[in-house]
């Protein structure tokens, strides 16, 4: 996640996280990362299990209840099996993803 972050930053966008404070919750929600730029939201998790993306989704879709991103994305250490590529699409999200020194996104 820091290294995506640093990449996002070296292309000049405002990176954060941000702080959700759902109506009725005691305690904030906070995002991986709020890329300001793009108005992306994206939610890190550290491996490509069904369980992790479908994890992620989640997030990202009670999250943008509250944010209204134009993009969301799921960062991940590898590029995800095509039926789960095709589940994120299936949601509007995008997988990213390192590819030696660049990112790519599916």
């Amino acid at each position: 996640m820091h290294r995506y972050r640093r990449y996002l930053e070296g292309l000049g966008h405002d990176v954060s996280r941000l702080r959700i404070v759902p109506p009725g919750e005691g305690a904030p929600l906070y995002t991986d990362l709020w890329d300001e730029s793009d108005k992306e939201l994206v939610e890190a998790k550290g491996s490509v299990t069904r369980n992790s993306i479908r994890f992620a989704v989640g997030q990202l879709l009670d999250y943008d209840r509250f944010v209204g991103a134009e993009q969301l994305a799921v960062l991940v250490p590898e590029r995800p099996r095509q039926d789960l590529v095709e589940y994120l699409a299936s949601a509007d999200i995008t997988a990213v993803y390192p590819s030696g020194d660049n990112w790519e996104r599916s």
